[in-house]
């Protein structure tokens, strides 16, 4: 009974078996064997394991088995052919049973797709490695506590031996300042699966520090649990010195340039002075009104670059506040006109101080005449000023309740001055503007931003 089932275990196995003596002869064999090299089970009795044996040296053959006999077992993968001249992996298992004949019995197994796996396997490690030792960038693995596993050959600029690394906390490197804000970037990679950028500075064998951007990979296991982190960290030490330096030079530059916009407000605000005190020294009406449109254009730019002085930027500013300052300044020139009402309904927006330039000094001729003509004969009246962006479109209209104005001002023909000024800066915002004469005078100029 024994035997019988011994004989449906080797009947029913799907591991190659056969049996063999000293010299290699094969005794017997089972169906697997058979369907594996493709022989039958008389052609296969006819063969040795010579005959099967990829490249096999009869030498190596011969003390394979004397060491399987000697020891009584031995296990050792080799290479089979089949019958069609197929090769394929095997891994053997024999067995010395003695007896008259010296039996020893084997069993094998076909490894080829684990054999290729592992060929597979070794390749990718080969290319891997390559792109390691050949990687500009540093590339490490450490543990979830920082403990570093494994060092690209690019760590080699820190001046330490890679297997020093290996096996210490990466925070022992980290500047003492950096190592809170790289706490950070890892509770951002673990916690919410992120891959943020973090600069931090590295020590170098010699203690010198040098900065670096690194950005991490979480490595988790089949299951999705995190096992390790992967980081791949660039030197940028030169580029934060340029950084440094570009900053360095930006804010000489910001200094500079509000130096340059005092000098320029002082020196309008002198201009502005001289201009007052001739003004006060003349009886002359005419000359009067003339130097107090000479004051108000001065003061159109002065106040923008007092704007430009207490803002925070050099480039835009804010419409409301300047326009509203400018109004102020345009109405005590002239305090005669004290008893003119101006409303103003400004909206609050930014706009560059190129466009602002213009559009304060076409403000200034526009009202100017409004106090020069709208209110002649007149103890009072009202002006609207309105200044309003829809989306990319700018829109400026000053409306009084005046006497209104003469056909040429309304027709854009008039030769005076002032309005030479206006169709000058229109022209040079690329807009409009057109004046409307229906119980007072209503100009508007319109640009786009």
């Amino acid at each position: 009974n024994t035997v019988n089932y011994l004989r449906s275990i080797l009947r029913t196995t799907r591991e190659g078996f056969y049996v063999v003596d000293m010299d290699g002869r094969i005794l017997d064999v089972n169906e697997a064997s058979c369907e594996m090299c493709g022989y039958t089970r008389e052609e296969f009795l006819q063969l040795s394991i010579a005959d099967i044996a990829v490249d096999e040296d009869p030498e190596l053959t011969a003390a394979r088995l004397e060491r399987i006999k000697s020891t009584g077992h031995a296990t050792f993968e080799a290479g089979d052919r089949r019958k069609d001249g197929s090769t394929f992996d095997v891994e053997v298992s024999a067995s010395f049973l003695g007896g008259e004949d010296d039996i020893i019995i084997v069993f094998f197994r076909d490894i080829s797709v684990r054999k290729q796996a592992e060929q597979e396997l070794k390749e990718k490690e080969l290319l891997l490695q390559k792109i390691l030792d050949n990687s500009v960038d540093l590339i490490s693995i450490a543990d979830l506590d920082g403990t570093i596993r494994m060092v690209s050959k690019s760590h080699e600029m820190l001046g330490y031996d890679l297997e020093y690394m290996v096996g210490k906390n990466a925070t022992e490197f980290v500047h003492p300042d950096d190592i809170e804000r790289i706490a950070a970037v890892l509770n951002q990679i673990l916690q919410f699966r992120q891959q943020p950028t973090g600069e931090y500075r590295y020590r170098r064998r010699d203690g010198e520090y040098l900065w670096f951007e690194t950005i991490g990979t979480v490595l988790s296991d089949e299951d999705g649990t995190p096992e390790q982190i992967l980081f791949t960290t660039r030197h940028i030490t030169e580029s934060k010195i340029a950084e440094d330096e570009t900053q360095r030079q930006l804010t000489e530059n910001v200094t500079l340039l509000k130096e340059i916009h005092h000098r320029i407000k002082n020196n309008m605000a002198q201009i502005e002075g001289f201009l007052v005190l001739q003004a006060e020294d003349t009886d002359n009406a005419e000359v009067q009104f003339a130097l107090r449109e000479a004051i108000s254009r001065v003061q159109s730019i002065r106040v923008l670059y007092e704007k430009l002085l207490i803002g925070t930027g050099y480039r835009d500013v804010s419409v409301k506040d300047y326009v509203e300052s400018l109004v102020d300044a345009l109405v005590a020139v002239f305090p005669d006109r004290m008893d003119v009402h101006i409303e103003k309904r400004v909206a609050d927006f930014l706009l560059s101080s190129k466009q602002l330039i213009p559009v304060g000094i076409i403000i200034n001729e526009l009202l100017t005449n409004v106090f020069k003509y709208s209110f002649t004969g007149r103890n009072g009246g009202h002006v609207l000023i309105t200044l309003d962006k829809s989306q990319s479109k700018i829109s400026l209209s000053i409306q009084d309740n005046g006497i209104g104005q003469d056909d040429a001002f309304t027709a854009g023909k008039s030769t005076g001055f002032g309005l030479t000024i206006v169709q000058m800066l229109v022209q040079q915002l690329n807009g409009t503007y057109s004046v409307e004469t229906n119980h007072g005078r209503r100009t508007v100029l319109e640009f786009e931003l």
